[in-house]
């Protein structure tokens, strides 16, 4: 789906409130990949494992440092 950034709610559940499901998540992770050079395990693509911005937040601050 597309989210204006400036209008995101950083603690929305990304589900319920932006219609993510898992095929968007792993197409969002994958650009992430890309735009900040890391790389994700299969096991780290599960939607559930993302509530809100947040999370996605923390995993990426994760790679990167």
């Amino acid at each position: 789906p597309d989210i204006d950034a400036g209008k995101l709610d950083m603690t929305a559940e990304l589900t319920t409130e932006y219609g993510v499901n898992s095929v968007s998540i792993i197409q969002f992770i994958v650009g992430l990949e890309q735009a900040f050079n890391i790389e994700f395990d299969d096991s780290e693509l599960a939607l559930g494992l993302y509530y809100d911005m947040n999370d996605v937040v923390k995993a990426v601050a994760a790679k990167v440092s």
